[in-house]
């Protein structure tokens, strides 16, 4: 049986965006015959080595501020405001790491490479690996994967970009210019070592810049392996929400300035209070936590957030929600991995977004159960009106 090696970052039992992703093509991958082997980072209590749906999971430890960052967010969700302090440092540290690794840049550490390589050499004696796949994003991944490559000739090394290094937001103190062209020299890296590059569909039109020209042959672009049926376990199979509520559910990550949810809670804020009884969910993780949770407590259970859960605590609440609710980003264009989830549960979907060329909006132009509001203040009234009649008409219905 030949065997495969997986490089990724945030993986079950919590998985990131990407995380969900990797698992699907492990599952495809187990489906036509191999074994599958995933290297990820290791988060508390959880297991260094664990078996997943026939996926053998080899996790690694994460780094002193990811782990930080980790413990920070449980000790708030707890309501111990110690937590708040270690949040603080947290980011003050990441600022730091920033400045000492700017070379390295997006890398921040490369701790957490070494340790993916490290681990996948001991793995491959034993296992002799055919292929390496490495996830981006973290970046770890493809640090690691290009190290496995340059030592194992005879291994095929796919970089697998569901996101772009060169067409991201970044960050708030690196400009677009220093970002491109930092980024650009990790592209180049990785394109030049890769056997075949996977990118996005929503990549293709980036990497019409003449720079990409040269790995154009070897490049692949497909779409994000999210569309499937989606079932919960019969144990799960309770609603989460109380009875009496139009719920509406966001699932993913959120951050401030780029894809937030403000505008859409001012809106449907509105719209509970003149017509229905709305609630609207949260099962989130980034840089709006504090805001939704002082919102939480200033709305009397209007906004309910739940903080970062386990995939299947997600998976339950999007089955049972009545409307399902997704956010563009501001700059970027990535494209949510998470419309293609909910578009599998063939709810009624609520998009707003911020930019004209959003890429999500081909994708909802052919959903039936979809809403896209765009996010002016000048439309305002206009899109109240516009989604109060969405949920009227949808409400209870499903593809």
């Amino acid at each position: 049986m030949e065997k495969i090696l997986i490089f990724t970052g945030n993986y079950y039992p919590k998985p990131s965006a990407n995380g969900i992703c990797t698992h699907q093509i492990a599952l495809a991958l187990t489906q036509l015959g191999y074994e599958v082997h995933i290297i990820c980072y290791k988060k508390n209590l959880e297991k260094e080595l664990e078996e997943i749906n026939g996926i053998n999971v080899h996790r690694i430890e994460m780094g002193m501020v990811s782990n930080m960052r980790e413990t920070s967010q449980r000790l708030i969700d707890e309501g111990f405001r110690r937590g708040i302090f270690i949040k603080k440092i947290a980011i003050l540290l990441n600022r730091i790491k920033i400045v000492l690794y700017w070379p390295l840049y997006p890398m921040t550490s490369p701790v957490q490479a070494v340790r993916m390589y490290r681990t996948a050499k001991i793995l491959h004696k034993d296992l002799h690996f055919k292929s390496v796949i490495s996830v981006f994003n973290p970046i770890d991944s493809l640090v690691a994967g290009m190290l496995m490559k340059k030592k194992y000739k005879e291994i095929k090394f796919f970089p697998y970009f569901l996101d772009s290094i060169t067409a991201s937001w970044g960050h708030e103190f690196i400009s677009k210019t220093q970002l491109q062209k930092k980024g650009w020299k990790w592209e180049e890296r990785v394109f030049r070592t890769a056997d075949k590059i996977i990118a996005m569909k929503y990549h293709e039109s980036h990497h019409r810049d003449n720079r990409y020209s040269q790995f154009r042959d070897k490049t692949k672009y497909l779409d994000i392996p999210l569309f499937r049926p989606i079932n919960i376990d019969d144990k799960d199979n309770i609603s989460p929400f109380e009875q009496g509520y139009v719920d509406l559910t966001y699932t993913g990550r959120l951050e401030m300035n780029n894809y937030d949810p403000w505008y859409a809670i001012t809106l449907l804020r509105k719209i509970t209070t003149e017509h229905y009884n709305l609630r609207v969910h949260f099962y989130s993780r980034g840089s709006c936590e504090d805001k939704l949770n002082e919102m939480m407590k200033s709305t009397s259970g209007f906004v309910v957030r739940h903080g970062f859960v386990e995939a299947q605590e997600a998976i339950r609440a999007i089955m049972f929600t009545d409307i399902l609710i997704s956010f563009g980003t501001a700059e970027s264009n990535m494209i949510p991995s998470k419309i293609f989830e909910y578009m599998s549960t063939g709810k009624p979907i609520i998009h707003f977004y911020k930019q004209n060329e959003d890429v999500c909006l081909p994708y909802f132009k052919k959903y039936p159960l979809s809403l896209v509001i765009k996010e002016s203040t000048e439309d305002k009234d206009q899109n109240i009106k516009r989604i109060q009649k969405f949920i009227q008409d949808v409400n209870g219905k499903k593809l």
